[in-house]
């Protein structure tokens, strides 16, 4: 959720200044990355806490980890990109510095056709050895597989996101 404007306490509406957002972007995403994660345990998912860079992100329990590493490759090209400014300068990026450096990792778009973004998701998945049928499995008992039916987060079922609801 991005905040534009904001009502005053005399009932007058303005709009936010953003530049205390994008200087808390780390706490912002901390605090988002907690929301995910609780909201899929609720959904019946086991969750590992704690992995990644600092201990600052979690992991869904039964993906494999070579399928997970596939698929963090964003943060590999980051981290190398990274190492090579330490290499160069002598020391670690400063935070502006080191958002060009993954504004600069980010390469430039192309205007591919239309993809079946799921058809893709499992056959990467199926490349590693994580099928479908493995991945409903990773749901509780008291949950099994996805909640398509159910109201639930946007990014974790088949709801239009209009109707999405936590």
């Amino acid at each position: 959720m991005i905040v534009l404007g904001a009502e005053r306490s005399n009932g007058r509406f303005a709009a936010v200044d953003s530049r205390e957002l994008f200087r808390s972007a780390r706490t912002n995403g901390a605090w988002y990355r907690a929301e995910l994660a609780i909201g899929l345990r609720g959904l019946g998912l086991e969750i590992n806490s704690g992995t990644g860079r600092d201990g600052r992100y979690f992991e869904i329990a039964g993906v494999p980890e070579k399928l997970s590493e596939r698929w963090s490759m964003r943060g590999v090209e980051i981290e190398r990109a990274a190492q090579t400014f330490r290499t160069r300068y002598g020391r670690d990026p400063r935070a502006g510095e080191l958002g060009s450096i993954t504004v600069g990792t980010r390469g430039t778009k192309a205007n591919l056709g239309a993809v079946d973004v799921d058809r893709a998701w499992r056959a990467v998945g199926e490349e590693y050895g994580f099928s479908r049928d493995q991945a409903k499995s990773l749901y509780s008992e008291r949950e099994q597989g996805p909640p398509h039916a159910r109201t639930s987060p946007a990014c974790c079922s088949r709801t239009p996101p209009s109707t999405a609801r936590w």
